[in-house]
């Protein structure tokens, strides 16, 4: 049976695709599923991966060393052929048109982005926060406005710094710790994984 599992940015640039990248991977190398990752954003997914866009709106990602998932747009593929379809909805659009099992919003903890999930939380399970130390609303601030927070995520020291300099943090750097700390959320949604305290 194939699980569902949707991202739908609070507003552009919180990290929506990355996240959903960072999902797929986990769920292909660390849990051994087979994965497509739907983008409703599929120029943007593609370019984040560093791929060529192709004609036919689907794309294998399995070279030697890399992450072996399919990125397609929506209804090129049967997903049923697949353990996991991990959704990326890309800014504010929910795909209403299909079931999923697990709907996230993803974040920041910054005002504006705060304050657009909230008007949008009511359709989603959990929250996936982005967490800059620097801003003033905290975890339980965002808990608060928006609704059960399911994973943080907070940049190294060097990637908050090469951000706020305005510097492209190289999408490697960016996967790794989202990897990391996506681990547990997507541990729980694998049957019979191994879930760390």
């Amino acid at each position: 049976m194939t699980t569902t599992i949707s991202f739908t940015g609070a507003k552009g640039g919180v990290g929506t695709t990355t996240t959903a990248i960072a999902t797929a991977i986990l769920l292909t190398t660390e849990h051994a599923q087979s994965v497509a990752l739907v983008s409703y954003d599929f120029e943007s997914t593609v370019s984040v991966l560093g791929l060529v866009l192709p004609a036919d709106g689907i794309v294998t990602v399995n070279a030697e060393g890399s992450y072996p998932f399919v990125v397609a747009q929506p209804g090129l593929i049967d997903e049923s052929q697949y353990d996991f379809i991990v959704v990326d909805n890309g800014k504010g659009v929910r795909d209403y048109s299909s079931d999923h099992d697990h709907d996230y919003v993803v974040t920041t903890n910054a005002y504006d982005s705060v304050r657009a999930a909230s008007k949008i939380s009511e359709f989603y399970e959990g929250v996936i926060v982005l967490l800059d130390p620097q801003r003033a609303l905290q975890v339980r601030d965002v808990e608060g406005a928006v609704g059960p927070v399911a994973a943080v995520i907070t940049p190294s020291p060097a990637v908050a710094r090469a951000a706020d300099a305005g510097v492209l943090v190289s999408l490697s750097r960016r996967l790794s710790l989202h990897v990391v700390q996506l681990d547990n959320l997507v541990a729980q949604l694998v049957p019979g994984a191994v879930v760390a305290e």
